[in-house]
């Protein structure tokens, strides 16, 4: 993980000014709104779905006096930790290389998808049955529940009560209480400035103090169902386990909506979003400090790399900025606004993610089963103190053939693109094993049966919650100056970082 600059682990963010410290006067604090024809500028740092839907709000809810938007984005393409891959001989297949899914009820996503025409794909087919199965490194079993129940079928209620006693049902009355009022977050027209007080003013200030693990434990959920059902479904929707994430975060893995993709790839959401923002859009342009302006409020400052390589150094300002990026990843200096940090910033944690290519189902004997046995199209995983699966899950995608096509391709067996989530790289001998071969010297995947792979690491993924349960709480860390990404460590999703979008722009209209 990158340093960060040694200034930030006195002066960075959040909470209050220090009390008695002399703060610098705001430099022509009356410029922030200038009147006439000269719109009010907005800076916004970081071009994920966070940036993209406070672009997007803003020019929605400025109408026509929308203010002038730039965003700048240190790498050289736009959708942060969404990254839609398209393999070469298929532009219109895409398969997601980050951020995957999110759930059918996530308002803020659902109404950006509906101003954009851009339509879901459920995450499995619905002219086929759907299994799934939990390993836990040695064992594969089929669980009672799955992970997402629409509609719980009487017999499968019967089953999980005879299995695991009332933790079911202590499971579902928690998600259904607690989920109603995760869709009241952000939704008031008044935007908020706490997200603390946020999620308590929603209900949900119990599933923040602690882990998702102490959560359940207070419901009296018992360690089997936790291990056989909710682990493995936060594992599959977020990468982590119980003791890493939040509450809130469990509870929607285990959520009655399916979970689903944008059809053509997520990026296409940022794009959108952007696209109708009007935003001037700056790529390979590293925002390296912040600090007060002269005729406008901040000065940002922007270390950018044209086509050729070539660096320069240049300054613009502003009336207001955005910070839609995570400062733990970045080299940003803030020294001059004499921000606080009276706790330190949560680290954050690596992920992989591995596409590849096959017509060759999972092979049983890779998860120590019987040769003749069918293995589940979604594998799951669970960890315990004895085992902790590199693979967080294995999901498949089927790849339709072109109805139209015609000569040889034709002949070719269906084939289905497998998504493997890890906690660290799967490699060649690895991907071989699960499609049932042995990988020889000298001899390449497709010797094997898989015809193309894409692996994309992710340094930074998610933030760890620290022990003490503090992290950024406030949005607005000095006037006009917005910080978006403390709710990273509440709940890390596509869903989140729309709604705190949504909630910086209703703050600067």
């Amino acid at each position: 993980m990158p340093s960060l600059h040694p200034s930030l682990v006195i002066s960075l963010l959040a909470l209050p000014f220090v009390t008695g410290h002399e703060q610098k006067p705001l430099v022509h604090s009356d410029a922030a709104y200038p009147s006439g024809k000269d719109a009010p500028r907005i800076a916004i740092v970081g071009a994920g779905i966070a940036g993209a839907s406070a672009a997007y709000h803003l020019h929605e809810l400025g109408g026509s006096s929308s203010p002038s938007i730039t965003i700048y984005e240190r790498e050289q393409r736009v959708g942060g930790r969404i990254k839609s891959i398209r393999p070469l001989e298929n532009q219109a297949e895409a398969f997601e290389g980050g951020a995957s899914r999110f759930s059918g009820d996530d308002w803020c996503v659902m109404e950006a998808m509906e101003a954009l025409d851009l339509q879901t794909n459920s995450l499995r087919p619905s002219d086929r049955p759907w299994t799934s199965g939990v390993w836990d490194g040695q064992n594969l079993t089929t669980p009672v529940l799955e992970c997402t129940n629409e509609q719980i079928l009487p017999w499968k209620a019967v089953q999980a009560i005879w299995e695991y006693g009332l933790s079911p049902v202590k499971m579902y009355r928690a998600v259904m209480s607690n989920l109603g009022q995760w869709w009241s977050f952000g939704q008031s027209k008044k935007p908020f400035d706490s997200i603390r007080k946020e999620l308590e003013d929603a209900g949900l200030g119990n599933l923040v103090t602690g882990s998702a693990e102490a959560f359940f434990r207070n419901q009296s959920i018992s360690s089997k169902f936790l291990s056989a059902f909710v682990q493995p479904c936060t594992r599959n929707y977020f990468s982590r386990n119980l003791a890493d994430t939040s509450g809130l975060a469990s509870l929607k893995a285990g959520g009655p909506s399916y979970w689903r993709s944008i059809a053509g790839g997520n990026d296409q959401l940022v794009k959108g979003m952007i696209g109708l923002s009007q935003a001037d859009v700056h790529l390979g342009s590293d925002v390296v400090m912040i600090s007060y302006g002269q005729e406008r409020r901040y000065r940002v400052s922007v270390q950018a790399t044209d086509s050729e390589g070539a660096s320069k150094r240049e300054h613009t300002e502003f009336d207001s900025v955005i910070l839609a990026a995570p400062l733990q990843t970045s080299k940003l200096y803030l020294d001059d606004l004499d921000l606080s940090a009276p706790s330190p910033l949560a680290p954050y944690v690596e992920r992989h993610v591995t596409l590849f290519k096959s017509s060759m189902n999972l092979s049983p004997e890779f998860f120590n089963l019987p040769a003749d046995t069918i293995v589940p199209y979604d594998i799951l995983t669970t960890a315990s103190s004895e085992h902790n699966p590199n693979i967080l899950s294995i999901t498949h995608t089927f790849v339709d053939k072109d109805e139209d096509c015609g000569g040889p391709s034709c002949d070719i067996e269906d084939e289905f693109v497998y998504r493997i989530a890890s906690q660290r790289r799967v490699d060649d001998r690895e991907l071989v094993g699960m499609v049932g071969g042995q990988i020889q010297k000298g001899s390449s995947l497709a010797d094997h049966g898989i015809s193309w792979v894409n692996r994309q690491a992710w340094p930074h993924t998610f933030p760890q919650p620290l022990k003490d349960g503090s992290f950024v709480d406030k949005v607005e860390l000095a006037p006009d100056f917005f910080y978006l990404n403390g709710a990273e460590e509440v709940l890390s999703s596509m869903e989140m970082s729309c709604r705190m979008g949504k909630n910086a722009a209703k703050k600067l209209s």
